[in-house]
């Protein structure tokens, strides 16, 4: 793009639902939930966790609604809950989509930033269609977490790129690596086809 038709572009809060995934399922105007790959390919699908406990006592849903629920590996059902008790909902499948990844294969790799900035990073690289995230210590970061503490903070970042792929309409979701050294992240490079520094 030329920078000031990109800018416009980028601007725009879901980018990649409309440029990069192609057509937005009518279903996307629905409420989104999550379901793991492999509970979606289940006969009986069931919406559960805290995805069933947000659609119940938040949006009230109940039998006969319909949702829309992808598993982040491309895939997304517009369905109809059938079946409700407090722990899960039983739904049938109307229809599915199967959405392509985006036709170039993004890795982040981030150095850790001060106070929540990696929070927002994760949020618009997700956006962005990035397919793999690598938060990373540099030799001269400043941050420093136990391993407790980066646990915690790769499950916040997985919740943060799920909201925003909900949010937008995006039927894939990046893989966040544990938190790593630059180094061990840069003996990947290999496994790509370019790479791009970017240095302040």
């Amino acid at each position: 793009f030329r920078s000031r038709n990109f800018e416009k572009i980028s601007n725009h809060r879901c980018f990649p639902a409309q440029f990069l995934c192609g057509a937005v399922m009518e279903s996307n105007l629905m409420h989104r939930f999550f379901i793991p790959p492999e509970k979606l390919k289940a006969k009986d699908l069931l919406l559960s966790g805290d995805e069933w406990r947000h659609s119940q006592t938040v949006l009230r849903s109940k039998k006969g609604d319909r949702l829309t629920v992808f598993d982040g590996n491309g895939n997304e059902c517009l369905a109809l809950i059938e079946e409700t008790t407090k722990q899960n909902a039983r739904l049938r499948v109307i229809s599915h989509q199967a959405t392509p990844p985006p036709p170039l294969s993004i890795t982040l790799i981030q150095a850790l930033p001060k106070n929540k900035s990696m929070d927002w990073i994760i949020q618009k690289a997700t956006e962005l269609g990035v397919r793999e995230i690598h938060p990373v210590f540099s030799e001269r970061s400043v941050v420093r977490v136990s391993s407790d503490e980066a646990k915690s903070k790769t499950e916040r970042w997985h919740q943060i790129s799920l909201e925003s792929a909900k949010q937008c309409g995006l039927n894939w979701l990046p893989n966040i690596s544990p938190i790593r050294t630059i180094k061990e992240a840069l003996a990947l490079r290999s496994r790509y086809t370019m790479a791009f520094i970017g240095s302040l």
